[in-house]
């Protein structure tokens, strides 16, 4: 929670929507449960305005500031 995603789970995502959407798909990403490293490596060339980044945690006064109340305080203002 409050992280972004690292390579891995990125990879999963994929594995997941591609899942979700009856998308063909390879043999070994069924096998893995996982797409392959290969196309991560496609995907971050053909979408160069994306940057994979080291995922840094959120700090404890952001996460907590972060509820109900201030949200609605935030959008009425």
């Amino acid at each position: 929670m409050f992280y972004g995603l690292g390579a891995k789970e990125v990879r999963q995502v994929a594995y997941q929507m591609a899942k979700i959407n009856k998308m063909k798909i390879p043999i070994s990403w069924e096998t893995n449960g996982i797409a392959g490293k290969d196309w991560l490596r496609s995907f971050r060339a053909r979408h160069k305005d994306l940057s994979l980044k080291k995922p840094e945690p959120c700090s404890l006064a952001r996460a907590t500031a972060f509820n109900r109340d201030n949200v609605k305080t935030f959008f009425e203002i």
